[in-house]
């Protein structure tokens, strides 16, 4: 996990050729996939704990 956020840090902050894509758009883009993932995990808790209830 460390060197994932090195990766994004090294990214946003050294100095790179464009590819067409800003580094607003790239960030909103990781955050909304963030969000995505946590709703989805969220969900898939909600639904397991009311598997369990159903369960006894």
């Amino acid at each position: 996990m460390k060197e994932l956020y090195f990766r994004i840090v090294t990214a946003l902050t050294l100095p790179k050729e464009d590819d067409g894509y800003s580094t607003e758009t790239v960030v909103v883009t990781a955050l909304l996939i963030l969000v995505g993932i946590a709703a989805v995990a969220g969900i898939r808790a909600y639904v397991d704990t009311q598997i369990a209830s159903f369960g006894g």
